[in-house]
């Protein structure tokens, strides 16, 4: 290994950038499973970057992988104080072709990036240590000439071994599209029965119009046991009740997910709002209870939720919202923490200012596209992409709204906090984050 100007060269370049305070205690030289190396810092108020720099093939992705030991001065684990950034290095740069080596001592000055991304990771903390394996798969960006991984570790007192860091080129990631419908029954019945029927209307003239959906919302919130006029009956059980059992029929026989509203009552008497979800053979996936409940329904009897639940399904990972749910941040943000990629949110009704400001701000907030059904027929039911604007709507009672989603695509801004370079707020917005000065009460 030739270190000279504080670069490493060994093929591919690396770098090494520290503030005061921090110090490289050993690197090892790259071998057959990517580059290892330890860095130190001894102030809070300082940050160690170690940057390896790969070729890229063209149409390809590139698969990143490697592994850190954290350990604290203080014994606690590592939050976004240890990570790795893929910089992918825009063909604007000024590049050296020599000996394999690109321009490394120029980059301070030359080097323009088209894209930035946080490497994603799984922790295991045992006596006091964080063990982070990183591992995440990119497609290579259009103008993108090489790959900088940038390693480092920022404001703590800490060790950090990193190991085997390495990226390889793999076959370019296909898209994932998902047929999203939102039904639309809005007229209101007097019972249970002539309100299921009214979602069955709706689905109906669904079905109809759109072929092949993999997802289908069949009515919005409580649909079937309240609103006004009220049912006679108030709740029903999951999957036992008339508005399940509509699903699960629908599932198998149009060989699709379907969801929908309906007040619950669980066998020891504790009623929710909840939300559920049957697979495409009617099989139940899991029901999301509102955490957030209106004065009337706590005063009412309804208990609420304590998760934000995320479910799997064979196309992606979907949250769900409930009406006052997501006029709280925090419902959004949680979703996309637990991994949601789409958030389907049955509403009653609200005004326009919030449909056409507030649920847009939801998605820009968290890069996750928003599926907004209505009960009432004051607004259009509306799918808003991960960047806020409008994929579809529909405002017509038993008009199906509905769009074709890819959820592996990540609607990346320009700039945010990567500098003059496109990011991605799905997660941006949870990799710089710093929990620990909110309120946690």
């Amino acid at each position: 290994m030739n270190m000279k100007n504080g670069i490493a060269c060994l093929g591919v370049a690396s770098l090494l950038a520290l503030t005061a305070g921090a110090e490289e205690i050993a690197y090892t030289c790259r071998d057959g499973r990517g580059e290892s190396f330890h860095l130190s810092l001894k102030r809070t108020d300082a940050v160690a970057v170690r940057s390896v720099i790969v070729p890229i093939e063209p149409g390809k992705a590139m698969e990143i992988s490697a592994d850190a030991e954290f350990r604290a001065a203080d014994g606690k684990p590592t939050y976004n104080d240890c990570m790795i950034i893929a910089s992918w290095v825009d063909v604007r740069a000024k590049v050296r072709h020599g000996g394999g080596d690109i321009n490394v001592p120029d980059r301070a000055a030359s080097w323009k990036f088209c894209q930035r991304d946080y490497v994603r990771f799984s922790d295991r903390v045992d006596g006091g240590v964080t063990y982070r394996a990183f591992s995440d798969t990119f497609n290579v960006p259009t103008n993108a000439i090489a790959l900088e991984l940038e390693c480092f570790v920022k404001s703590r007192d800490c060790e950090v071994d990193f190991r085997s860091v390495r990226a390889r080129a793999v076959p370019a990631l296909p898209k994932r599209i998902a047929r999203i419908v939102l039904a639309n029954p809005r007229k209101a019945g007097k019972t249970i029965t002539e309100r299921v029927a009214l979602v069955e209307k709706a689905l109906e003239e669904a079905f109809a119009k759109v072929e092949r959906p993999d997802l289908v919302m069949a009515c919005s919130e409580v649909f079937s046991t309240s609103g006004n006029p009220d049912p006679k009956d108030k709740w029903e059980r999951v999957p036992e009740g008339p508005t399940s059992q509509l699903l699960i029929r629908y599932a198998k026989k149009y060989h699709c997910y379907m969801a929908g509203g309906v007040c619950e009552r669980e066998a020891n008497g504790v009623e929710y709002n909840s939300a559920v979800l049957f697979d495409r053979e009617g099989r139940l996936v899991g029901k999301y209870h509102k955490v957030h409940l209106t004065t009337g329904e706590f005063l009412g009897g309804k208990l609420a939720g304590d998760s934000y639940s995320v479910f799997e399904t064979d196309f992606g990972r979907i949250g769900f919202c409930i009406c006052w749910d997501n006029f709280f941040p925090e419902t959004m943000r949680q979703l996309q923490l637990n991994g949601a990629e789409l958030v389907i949110f049955p509403i009653a009704a609200t005004s326009s200012n919030r449909l056409e400001n507030v649920f847009r701000t939801r998605a820009l907030d968290t890069g996750m596209p928003l599926a907004v059904q209505f009960r009432q027929g004051n607004l259009p039911n509306r799918i808003i992409g991960g960047d806020g604007s409008t994929l579809a709507e529909a405002f017509r009672v038993n008009e199906p709204c509905w769009a074709d989603i890819d959820l592996a695509y990540r609607w990346r801004v320009w700039w945010l906090s990567v500098g003059a370079a496109y990011g991605d707020p799905y997660q941006l917005y949870d990799a710089e984050r710093n929990p620990a000065t909110y309120l946690n009460r």
